[in-house]
């Protein structure tokens, strides 16, 4: 692990052995970058474990790896999920000699994780687990990860609840009745694709009104009770979208509100305090609105996903849908969506349509000298 103790300077640990046997070697050094620091804290390691550890545990094998990725920029987001799993395998395999684990113990914590928890977290868990050996196996410390060698359960597909096109248009009516924070954090979701943390991410610079059109740049995510700004999810989730007319509107009514003396945030979407809004409470509140409007019960990104569904339902290339939603690739966008899309895409429809009118009636097509035999038969 590395503690920072200055600008430029930063205190070196090694964890060695186990329970009695455990021993911290350590030595201060002054770096330029994190890069150079990245370099000098593996080369440490690398003399103090010169040969494959025979004491260590699992749980010192985890601790490694995180602090190692932290090193080259771990988001808290992801850091919480880290640690979320490593309290699973230190629960049933933490003091265990990372060097004698077998695939046959690790297929025994799969299947009791199985009793508890869904195939999505098994398959994080047993990751977080498989990417620790495979950093110690990179640095000469293990020869072998006994996670290549299990089975893990089929990923199910995610039950994704959307609005038809008249619940829609219900909940958005509905809309006009909430306070004009809710109203554009929804609307932003349904009508142009945005996750819950980027909207929540939003400032008021992030808006141009004569341009009408929105930078998504950021995400905030509520960790250990801190607000935490985030780069987005991945590159392609830094993106630039033109707003519907109607968001522009109430944008627009939206930020005369933060004229309000106790504004204190920079954040489009606050509370009525002029504070960042909490995440659950978007989260929670949504539902009272679909209570109320007599509506079935879908999530904040339900709207996300119902945006998605409208835009295959308008005809638009799937290529451009996974644009607007700021994926990696069109694979995610068609792993995540076939069912939302009823099973065909409409750039798909739109091909089979094609052809059709190709084929159709061919013989009344074909020129007389070309339909001889087929009249003959």
């Amino acid at each position: 692990m590395i503690e920072y103790i200055s600008k430029g300077k930063a205190k070196l640990i090694v964890s060695v052995g186990s329970g009695e046997n455990r021993r911290r070697k350590a030595k201060t050094v002054t770096y330029t970058t994190k890069k150079e620091l990245e370099r000098m804290h593996q080369k440490f390691e690398d003399e103090v474990r010169h040969n494959p550890y025979v004491d260590t545990t699992v749980e010192e094998l985890i601790d490694a790896y995180i602090e190692n990725r932290k090193i080259v920029g771990l988001k808290a987001t992801t850091e919480r999920g880290y640690n979320t799993a490593k309290d699973r395998i230190i629960s049933v395999l933490g003091n265990y000699n990372a060097r004698e684990v077998t695939a046959y113990q690790v297929e025994c914590f799969i299947a009791d994780m199985a009793k508890k928890y869904k195939p999505k977290t098994i398959h994080n868990t047993i990751g977080l687990l498989h990417s620790s050996y495979a950093r110690a196996i990179r640095t000469g410390q293990l020869k072998e990860n006994p996670c290549q060698y299990v089975t893990l359960p089929k990923k199910q597909k995610p039950d994704i609840k959307i609005f038809s096109e008249y619940e829609m248009l219900a909940f958005f009516r509905a809309l006009s009745d909430e306070r004009i924070d809710y109203k554009v954090a929804y609307e932003l979701c349904l009508l142009c694709g945005l996750r819950r943390s980027e909207v929540l991410g939003l400032k008021e610079s992030d808006i141009n009104l004569p341009l009408k059109c929105v930078t998504v740049s950021h995400t905030r995510h509520r960790v250990d009770g801190e607000n935490i700004e985030q780069d987005t999810k991945t590159e392609q989730s830094r993106r630039t979208l033109a707003l519907p007319d109607v968001v522009v509107k109430d944008i627009k009514v939206l930020i005369k509100e933060h004229d309000r003396p106790y504004k204190h945030t920079d954040y489009l979407i606050q509370d009525g305090f002029g504070q960042p809004m909490n995440p659950s409470v978007l989260t929670n509140h949504i539902h009272d609105i679909e209570d109320a409007a007599g509506l079935p019960q879908i999530s904040v990104h339900g709207l996300r996903h119902t945006f998605a569904s409208m835009l295959n339902n308008a005809g638009i290339d799937i290529a451009r849908i996974s644009r607007e939603l700021g994926h990696s690739n069109i694979s995610t966008t068609l792993g995540v969506y076939t069912h939302v899309f009823g099973g065909a895409t409409a750039s798909s429809r739109g091909i089979a349509d094609a052809l059709n009118a190709k084929v159709a009636d061919s013989a009344t097509k074909l020129p007389p000298t070309e339909n001889k035999k087929a009249a003959e038969a």
